[in-house]
């Protein structure tokens, strides 16, 4: 994973598979700085698979046919999942497709200038 892609905040993989024995974790602009300056460094963070659950996680509402939005106040702010990947639509036009929960939080922000903050489990 290329430090350029990330922002303080972002969820990544911290050493591995989280199933294993890696851990879900925010990056800070330490973990960035050295990502910069070290390629052993960035190889011990790893993307994290964007899926339905951390849609869900992230306040996306589910609708039908594989649509899921969030209420940005300000646009429309929606995702379609299609053959495997996500597809974001803003106000009813293709913009990109997503893979990564960072891509998420960054396209977020980029769009909103407000984080996207994971909702409280119940």
């Amino acid at each position: 994973m290329n430090a350029k892609e990330l922002r303080i905040g972002n969820l990544v993989i911290w050493n591995g598979d989280p199933e294993e024995s890696g851990l879900i974790c925010p990056i800070d602009g330490e973990d960035i700085d050295k990502m910069e300056r070290s390629e052993f460094y960035s190889k011990e963070h790893s993307p994290i698979p964007l899926t339905e659950e951390w849609l869900l996680k992230f306040g996306l509402n589910p609708a039908n046919s594989g649509w899921y939005s969030i209420d940005t106040r300000k646009f429309e702010f929606e995702i379609l999942l299609r053959d495997g990947k996500y597809k974001v639509y803003v106000y009813n036009s293709y913009l990109c497709d997503i893979f990564y929960v960072h891509q998420l939080q960054n396209l977020y922000f980029a769009l909103t200038s407000e984080e996207l903050i994971m909702k409280e489990e119940k």
